[in-house]
């Protein structure tokens, strides 16, 4: 039987920039993507690039059959929001254990171990957060 868990979200990315008078915003501060999470037959890891910029990386991944991501380490903070499905995120070395499923929302700072693990289907949004070079004296 073909399980088909769907959530449809709207995600909008705002784009600050440097504003020397009035705050008005412009269609080119922001960003609107329609996203429609859905589980359905497919390889054990799928990974989607939804959007990047020099800020951010938006990204879907769906993990099937309790697949494991493995343990990594990311060099940015990101967020970890859950889409579809269920699983857990663990932090460390099993330190601690994050249910995932639709809602959840994490923050991960960067370097900090981490393996997401479906259970036994899961989708989730990536958001990371990119480290600009600033070389400009405020």
């Amino acid at each position: 039987m073909n399980k088909i868990k769907t959530i449809t979200m709207a995600v909008v990315i705002l784009i600050v920039s440097a504003v020397t008078n009035s705050a008005q915003i412009s269609d080119s501060d922001y960003e609107i993507l329609s996203y429609t999470a859905t589980i359905n037959d497919g390889k054990a890891l799928e990974k989607n690039l939804l959007f990047k910029s020099e800020e951010n990386i938006i990204a879907n991944v769906t993990l099937r059959d309790g697949k494991a991501m493995g343990v990594h380490t990311e060099k940015n903070a990101f967020w970890v929001l859950g889409a579809a499905g269920r699983g857990k995120l663990v932090l460390g070395d099993n330190d601690k254990t994050i249910e995932l499923k639709p809602g959840a929302m994490v923050l991960v700072k960067a370097g900090i171990p981490h393996d997401v693990i479906a259970e036994p289907e899961l989708s989730i949004l990536i958001v990371k957060f990119l480290k600009k070079e600033n070389n400009d004296a405020d």
